[in-house]
């Protein structure tokens, strides 16, 4: 168990108004950080497994409203799983890409047990 730390990634078009974030390797029972993304109308989230599809285990992802929970806080309590347009929860067990659907400060990827060396991405959009 870690805490995971994302790496925000060079955006080549875009990089004004749109945001990529990356959180690399990781395993069940990690904590990744959470990014805050409040000012994006757009969050597209991907899950991505290099050496195959399976994850061997459940990846949910999660978002907060609440502005005062930053990225080196306990920010559990707050965290609720996320929908996709369709109404249902972004949970997964194999690679995928995910448009969000509720508006949150926060996002995170929350990993369960026997995730290995999975990545997962945000990518954020915004018309500004």
């Amino acid at each position: 168990m870690a805490n995971v730390a994302w790496t925000e990634l060079n955006v080549l078009v875009g990089h004004r108004n749109t945001r990529v974030y990356k959180w690399a390797a990781v395993n069940g029972g990690d904590e990744c950080l959470p990014v805050p993304c409040g000012g994006y109308n757009d969050k597209t989230v991907y899950g991505w497994r290099p050496t195959g599809s399976s994850f061997g285990g459940t990846v949910t992802v999660a978002g907060s409203p609440d502005p005062s929970k930053g990225a080196y806080t306990d920010t559990t309590d707050t965290f609720q799983t996320l929908s996709d347009p369709q109404g249902n929860a972004i949970s997964k067990t194999a690679n995928f890409v995910e448009a969000v659907l509720e508006h949150a400060y926060w996002i995170k990827p929350v990993p369960g047990t026997g995730i290995t060396l999975t990545d997962f991405y945000v990518v954020l959009a915004s018309s500004k």
